[in-house]
């Protein structure tokens, strides 16, 4: 995220926007000032990804709806590194991408979609981020298509319809930033370099609830 914020400060001012925007630093998200200024721009549908956790005041203020995006399968896999905690434990059937509701929890949100990232025995953690990012691209116009044709003015988008089979609790793992310690990085390393073990091919596959 640092990166792209360099990158975005580098080139501010080359591309003319079709859009307002606001820049907001990330410990400034949930602070009044912020909310009020998200506001104002008075939103149909908020999309965020790599955030901090949003408090009520944020995710409540668009007219449909503040949706997320997740690398990783959530709830099986939330919070931080979930490409990379799949790839250590060997669940290679549950890399992937998932974009959800926002609620108070973190990724815990109803589903909208979950994409399972195709494989190849070469794949690399970096690799797999980048089929990530093309994967969000291609759902998210998907979603805003839906969000379009099926949401009238003045109502409020419901995901009702086909909904996620329900996990069990001891099924959803919170990662952290700090529970990935060299120890892990060395183990992948060792693994992928040393071990030269390859990853399983898979096709690409999503599973859609709206």
């Amino acid at each position: 995220m640092k990166a792209f914020r360099r990158a975005a400060q580098q080139y501010r001012g080359q591309f003319e926007f079709a859009v307002e925007t606001i820049d907001i630093p990330d410990w400034a998200t949930n602070e009044p000032e912020s909310v009020a200024q998200i506001a104002a721009l008075k939103p149909d549908i908020l999309i965020v990804s790599g955030a901090p956790i949003l408090k009520p005041a944020v995710f409540s203020l668009p007219k449909l709806a503040c949706v997320n995006v997740h690398f990783g399968i959530a709830p099986l896999y939330r919070g931080e590194n979930t490409i990379f905690w799949p790839l250590i434990a060997g669940d290679y059937q549950n890399i992937g991408v998932t974009i959800h509701h926002i609620d108070e929890g973190i990724d815990t949100g109803e589903v909208l979609a979950r994409g399972y990232l195709g494989l190849e025995p070469d794949d690399t953690e970096l690799t797999l981020f980048a089929k990530a990012t093309s994967m969000t691209t291609r759902l998210l116009i998907e979603i805003l298509h839906a969000f379009e044709s099926k949401v009238s003015p003045g109502t409020q988008w419901n995901p009702a319809g086909r909904h996620p089979p329900p996990l069990a609790e001891s099924s959803s793992t919170l990662f952290l930033a700090r529970d990935r310690t060299l120890a892990y990085d060395l183990l992948y390393v060792l693994r992928r370099r040393v071990m030269k073990k390859q990853l399983p091919t898979l096709q690409e596959r999503v599973e859609r609830y709206y």
